[in-house]
């Protein structure tokens, strides 16, 4: 129960940041966009019940909407990731699968497992909110370019955030020492 607690306050958390800072962070003319609302989502537990998943996502997308004016863009490309994130997270789990409840952190999964998570993530994401923003199926290899460069600034930033305030592993330090005090 903690853990879920955790995991909204830091996606509330992620919202606020991206509604009073991150709405401005728009580059080359709209072909790189930061969401990083998307660390919040990130952070979710893995072992949801897949609605719940689908929920969160429309949810995030509504405040969103509501907030800055979008249109229903951030609902439909939120509620869309919501219905592709136990399919991301089954796709990047380790052979023995992840236990209900897992959150993968870079300290403990590994750097690469969580780099993966996160592009998938935000690629889907952006991609989905640039195809539905052009309208037209012609547009998918200049949505398919903005939602790479967008991607790639996210992840960029995501990764950041995540090493700075991420969960550091605890592992076993070794009772060998060179101070005899200690």
């Amino acid at each position: 129960m903690k853990k879920i607690i955790n995991a909204i306050i830091l996606l509330l958390l992620a919202l606020i940041l991206q509604i009073v800072i991150f709405r401005f962070a728009i580059f080359a003319s709209g072909w790189a966009i930061i969401f990083f609302h998307l660390y919040g989502l990130t952070m979710l537990p893995i072992g949801w019940n897949k609605t719940s998943y689908l929920f969160v996502g429309a949810i995030t997308g509504i405040v969103l909407d509501l907030c800055m004016l979008t249109g229903g863009l951030h609902m439909a490309a939120g509620t869309f990731l919501g219905l592709a994130l136990p399919h991301i997270s089954s796709l990047v789990a380790p052979r023995e699968g992840f236990h209900k409840g897992h959150i993968i952190i870079g300290f403990k999964d590994g750097w690469a497992r969580y780099i993966v998570y996160s592009f998938l993530i935000t690629f889907i994401y952006s991609f989905s909110i640039f195809l539905i923003e052009s309208g037209q199926l012609g547009f998918a290899l200049e949505s398919f370019g903005k939602a790479l460069m967008s991607s790639g600034l996210t992840l960029v930033l995501l990764i950041l955030t995540h090493g700075l305030i991420g969960i550091a592993s605890k592992t076993k330090r070794s009772n060998v020492s060179a101070y005899p005090w200690s």
